[in-house]
């Protein structure tokens, strides 16, 4: 009879949200040891299957061979227990996935291989985070993904009863996640561990919050808060101390970010851009210094005067929103306005478009577009940390929303939450 190739590997139980960013890796119980007998004679236990993802930076090769083989993982012989068992440690890249292992063994006359893919993803920090709904509990949660690691998707807020979270914003030293928790109408700035998923008390409560970004160095938070009767921009220290408000006006005054050097926020407000106490109908981008924190705004970007863009419906109908900041002070943004049309049943709501640009700091003539065809709904941009690419929203016809990445010199965006997850928002990595 002639021998054939029998590789015995048992599957972990180890369950994956499937999703706009679902879940996975870690261990499970390890497989009863099986005896090997004839042309099976090795067995892989661990790592059981290709895919598996481990927060520790070596496996334990594990498995089985029959007396007198000889069994190498990744080139190196290892020594057979007195009942065929070996094991052996092995080192996992931490800076490129996947790793791949390589078991040999060789007896009855025959060499058998057994390849496993496995990956390593630092659970201390987070990579990609954004807010998908639970596939599990129906809730929003927010979810730390890596693109580089299928299935390593993690819920890292607790999925509380009747809590909705939104709008993360992750710490520079990616360590720490601050979002806005809503239980019931309730609303609360609240902080979440990337290495355990444990929630601190909330930092803020007793009024309604939104957009909240870090310091470049980390130590204090802007927001906005309707604390004071409408939507006001504030910071704060990361811990809850110090709360400061930055602007005082009858304005929808959002999204605030802080410049490289920490000294000025750029934020969004449909404040006159002719300025005083007047309101428009469209939201522009102003500065504020805050050295003092009570100075006066500064309009920095006028979408609804055609700034770079033209605006399609005429002045005064185009917005600038959701403002970011690379360590270059380059802007990217949101830029909204009336067009009419859905984008060949691939784009945006009828009516309403939103395109990317990028601008240099307090240069509002030199704007680029970034993004890849006309009337899409792309919202929502965030600068990675090389400040060459931005991760944003879009928005299908069909009203999913998918988390999508790609580079500002060009080239097609692709998807970077799972597939499976829905109603994906506010990312940031």
């Amino acid at each position: 009879m002639n021998k054939k190739l029998c590789v015995l590997a048992f599957a972990l139980a180890a369950a994956l949200a499937a999703g706009c960013g679902g879940g996975g890796g870690g261990g499970s119980s390890t497989p009863a040891p099986v005896t090997p007998t004839g042309d099976m004679f090795l067995i892989v236990t661990e790592p059981a299957s290709s895919g598996k993802i481990y927060s520790a930076s070596s496996v334990t090769v594990q498995g089985q061979a029959l007396a007198g083989s000889t069994v190498t993982v990744n080139g190196s012989q290892v020594t057979l227990n007195s009942d065929g068992s070996f094991s052996r440690a092995v080192s996992l890249s931490t800076t490129s996935n996947p790793t791949t292992i390589t078991i040999a063994g060789t007896g009855n006359g025959t060499t058998y291989t057994v390849s496993r893919q496995v990956y390593y993803q630092n659970q201390s920090r987070c990579t990609l985070v954004y807010a998908a709904k639970d596939p599990s509990s129906g809730r929003d949660r927010i979810y730390d993904y890596d693109p580089a690691i299928p299935g390593s998707a993690r819920a890292i807020s607790p999925d509380t009863a009747n809590a909705v979270d939104s709008s993360p914003a992750l710490s520079p030293d990616r360590t720490v996640v601050m979002f806005v928790r809503d239980i019931n109408g309730t609303q609360s700035l609240m902080k979440s561990s990337c290495a355990d998923s444990s929630i601190n008390a909330a930092i803020a409560t007793g009024a309604r919050y939104s957009a909240p970004s870090w310091s470049p160095n980390g130590f204090d938070v802007a927001f906005s808060s309707d604390a004071a009767g409408n939507y006001e921009v504030y910071i704060m220290s990361n811990s809850g101390a110090g709360l400061r408000r930055v602007t005082t006006h009858a304005a929808l005054d959002d999204s605030p970010v802080f410049t490289a050097d920490g000294a000025t926020l750029v934020f969004s407000s449909n404040r006159d851009p002719a300025g005083g106490a007047g309101v428009a109908q469209k939201s522009q981008l102003w500065k504020v210094s805050l050295s003092p924190v009570t100075g006066t705004p500064a309009l920095l970007y006028n979408a609804a005067a055609g700034q770079g863009p033209t605006c399609p419906q005429g002045a005064g109908n185009c917005s600038a929103l959701n403002p970011d900041l690379n360590t270059s002070d380059q802007l990217v943004f949101q830029f909204e306005s009336s067009c009419g049309t859905t984008d060949g049943g691939t784009g945006a709501p009828a009516a309403t478009c939103n395109n990317l640009y990028t601008m240099p700091m307090n240069t509002p003539t030199a704007i680029t577009r970034i993004d890849w065809s006309a009337n899409n709904y792309h919202t929502r941009p965030r600068w990675n940390t090389a400040g060459n690419a931005i991760v944003f929203l879009r928005t299908a016809a069909t009203g999913v929303t998918s988390v999508m990445q790609a580079s500002i010199t060009g080239g097609v965006p692709g998807a970077v939450s799972e597939t499976g997850l829905t109603e994906c928002s506010g990312p940031d990595w």
